[in-house]
């Protein structure tokens, strides 16, 4: 469907949702070109709102990638190295996982990670998690915040397309190993508004192009982590956060040593949790695949002061 189609019907739902409460009394005169003139009225008034939603004009301003071209996540056997530059555009179906199949990261303080994120099929109370670990905490295997022997857990995202958390799992951090700091929308976390279906900063029907940035002090270590998401060729971002205002010392320490990335999906109760999306949805399916695309890995990291568009 072409967007001008979509956008005429929108207009026609928002004519109807608008005129539809306007039922006239009984002992109300017949119909008259005084009450269609109001109703001419309220419809073009209704037309400019929902020409104004928050949908590309064209098709060449949306980001977009060609699904044939990704490969399945293979329970990350589609990673042969740790070269983000060099990594396929994957596939990620419900109930996958990846352990310790993808080779570990070098040092990525003071760089920029970017991916295009696909999640229009991750519907409420499914969860699809990309995140990076400390597996050398647990000789080369897996571990997060939540293990018996806890060990750095960064989540850049916890998602669907109703919410999105982004955490940083220490145990010097606000929440420590098992809340750890987070930041993002859906349960109590703040950060990110406007996010979801059809919302006005972030419109999780299109992908997301999405940079995380690791910025480091003086002495080398990190100052906070910088998520920034962008959206239809726009060279603005369309939402900004930062993971920081706490110790950071743990996490530099186990960027500095080369973390081990990771995927999964899965789903929470049917009823929601607290933690996620109990107030932001209220139904369940099996989600369908979400796609990650665009990997790219810059030598200089983006910053609050700096920011600088996707290329």
């Amino acid at each position: 469907m072409c967007y001008s189609a979509i956008r005429i019907s929108r207009a026609l739902r928002c004519i109807y949702a608008a005129i539809h409460p306007m039922t006239l009394p009984r002992s109300h005169a017949p119909f008259n070109m005084h009450s269609a003139a109001l109703l001419a009225i309220v419809g073009w008034l209704a037309i400019g709102a929902c020409v104004a939603a928050p949908v590309p004009d064209t098709d060449s301003t949306i980001s977009t990638f060609n699904a044939s071209n990704c490969v399945d996540l293979n329970s990350g056997y589609a990673f042969k190295d740790n070269d983000i530059n060099s990594w396929p555009c994957v596939k990620v179906s419900r109930g996958a996982g990846t352990l310790n199949h993808i080779p570990r990261l070098g040092n990525i303080l003071g760089k920029t990670w970017k991916v295009t994120v696909d999640i229009s099929k991750v519907g409420c109370r499914n969860v699809l998690a990309f995140q990076m670990v400390d597996s050398l905490h647990n000789g080369g295997n897996y571990c997060d915040g939540q293990s018996p022997d806890p060990c750095v857990e960064i989540d850049f995202m916890e998602a669907n397309e109703h919410v999105w958390g982004s955490t940083i799992h220490a145990g010097d951090v606000p929440g420590g190993w098992k809340g750890g700091s987070a930041k993002g929308y859906g349960g109590n976390r703040q950060g990110l508004w406007n996010y979801g279906v059809d919302q006005a900063n972030v419109n999780t029907r299109y992908p997301i192009d999405v940079n995380f940035g690791f910025p480091t002090d003086g002495n080398g270590n990190l100052k906070y982590i910088l998520v920034a998401m962008f959206q239809f060729g726009n060279t603005s971002p369309k939402a900004v956060f930062t993971l920081d205002g706490i110790n950071l010392q743990e996490t530099s320490d186990a960027i500095r040593r080369g973390m081990l990335p990771g995927f999964s999906y899965w789903n929470t109760d049917v009823n929601g949790v607290d933690w996620y999306d109990k107030n932001q949805c209220n139904y369940w399916y099996p989600g369908a695949p979400a796609y990650f695309s665009n990997w790219q890995l810059v030598d200089s990291a983006m910053t609050l002061e700096t920011l600088q568009p996707r290329v």
